[in-house]
């Protein structure tokens, strides 16, 4: 690669990063330094895209080897292993049983595995299946699946979870107030003497529940002068439409976000409601049976206004809020369009974060590069048993017969006498007899 093609893409991966494309920018940038580890500029904005902590410490180290008294990069590790220290160290233990040093040691002396072949090396390689591409396919000519993947535009979002806070918030404003409205008309309705016994909120919610026997017939009338059947219910049905639509955020699917848009429109009725509730509110039915009781009456009354004013505000509030949230979110969920390379992320330094990228692509079916992956984490740890059946398996999903049935041979030595390994070896050499019956010219793997 020319200097002039590095300066082009390192220009576009600054300008990915800018514009918050992380993953297109982490591509960009892993290509520049790919051919040109002593690039200083790649290394560090490399260092903002990347996913763990651990690869945002090896590229600010790459900075700090190259300049010594860059500032920014001297803050930002610091920073770094600040927050490596304070997170729990779960990953290798609870992905693997622990293994002492001494036996590790022994183990690695007695595995042979040699990647210095570049087979997988060209970006241009299908990702599926390993076959030669050119630069303008749109899908691979010897397995046909698409060379272009649609991912979300942002790796992490910029608004959700404050969209998703102030969904919650609502939900839970929406419920409170129900609750405490039905408190308030409960004690409207029993000093103003619709019944003999004191009214309570329960009652209340079992009358607009269709029991005639709550209350009679008189206060029910009352109650729903005030607050009606219909309202009521669609107060709770906006409750529970907005808990769904809010969670429904987290997956991060745009249907789901148009559900939390389309809650919106809800909220408008809601607020709607709340504005024109009924300010007549209750009369005393049979007659205060003392001036203090008339002056109870009276205060509930006036309360229920307040009420009624304060939270149609506070729920008009909300709507605002959140009609804002859903302008800035849309970029949370918009999606682009990109080619896969086949060309794997070069600061990956931890043999269990390189196996779990490899798992991640096998189950998309995207061997070539579970292959980059497995073999980068075979070389950061060759004497993990499990690194090696995994790779065995990508080659053999690859046609390449011959190093899966090598990779099994050191496996063997790890541990010998292996059910699993066994089983696999007769699969790969039956899948191997077959091709070579067929086309003599993959018997051997290309």
């Amino acid at each position: 690669m020319s200097t002039d093609e590095t300066t082009t893409l390192l220009q576009a991966g600054i300008a990915a990063a800018k514009a918050g494309e992380r993953g297109k920018a982490r591509e960009l940038l892993q290509r520049v330094v790919a051919v040109d580890e002593s690039n200083l500029q790649a290394w560090l904005w490399l260092s903002d895209v990347v996913n763990t902590l651990e690869d945002q410490e090896v590229c600010l180290e790459n900075v700090l080897t190259l300049d010594p008294n860059n500032a920014t990069a001297r803050k930002g590790l610091d920073w770094v292993r600040a927050q490596i220290l304070a997170t729990p160290d779960v990953e290798p233990i609870s992905i693997f049983p622990h293994v002492e040093m001494d036996e590790l040691r022994q183990r690695e002396a007695r595995v042979s595995i040699d990647f210095s072949d570049a087979e997988f090396d060209d970006p241009l390689l299908c990702v599926y299946c390993a076959q030669p591409t050119r630069d303008e396919d749109k899908s691979c000519p010897n397995c046909h699946r698409s060379l272009y993947a649609t991912m979300l535009k942002r790796d992490k979002p910029a608004w959700l979870w404050v969209g998703w806070t102030t969904g919650i918030v609502d939900v839970f404003y929406s419920l409170g107030l129900l609750l405490l409205l039905t408190t308030i008309l409960a004690s409207t309705l029993s000093a103003a003497n619709f019944s003999d016994r004191p009214i309570e909120a329960a009652d209340v919610v079992l009358a607009y529940f269709g029991q005639p026997g709550a209350m009679p017939r008189a206060a029910q009338t009352a109650l729903f002068s005030v607050l009606s059947r219909e309202v009521f219910f669609f107060r709770l049905g906006y409750a529970v439409l907005t808990a769904l639509a809010t969670f429904g955020l987290l997956t991060r699917r745009r249907p789901l976000y148009l559900l939390y848009v389309a809650s919106l429109a809800a909220s408008v009725v809601s607020v709607y409601f709340l504005a024109t509730l009924n300010r007549a509110f209750i009369a005393a039915a049979g007659g205060a049976a003392s001036p203090l009781q008339g002056i109870a009456q009276v205060a509930l009354n006036e309360l229920l206004g307040m009420f009624a004013t304060l939270s149609s505000a506070l729920a008009g509030a909300l709507l605002l809020l959140r009609g804002l949230l859903v302008l800035v979110m849309e970029g949370d969920f918009e999606k682009i369009t990109e080619r896969l390379w086949c060309v794997i992320d070069k600061t990956v330094r931890e043999p269990t974060t390189a196996f779990v990228r490899a798992k991640t692509h096998m189950r998309h079916g995207r061997w070539t590069l579970a292959v980059l992956y497995l073999q980068r984490a075979v070389t950061l740890q060759p004497a993990i048993a499990d690194y090696q059946l995994a790779l065995a398996e990508a080659y053999a999903r690859l046609k390449r017969y011959a190093q899966s049935l090598h990779v099994l041979d050191q496996v063997e030595r790890l541990t010998p006498g292996s059910l699993q390994v066994k089983q696999l070896r007769e699969v790969i050499e039956q899948l191997a007899r077959r091709t070579s019956a067929t086309r003599p010219d993959l018997a051997g793997g290309l």
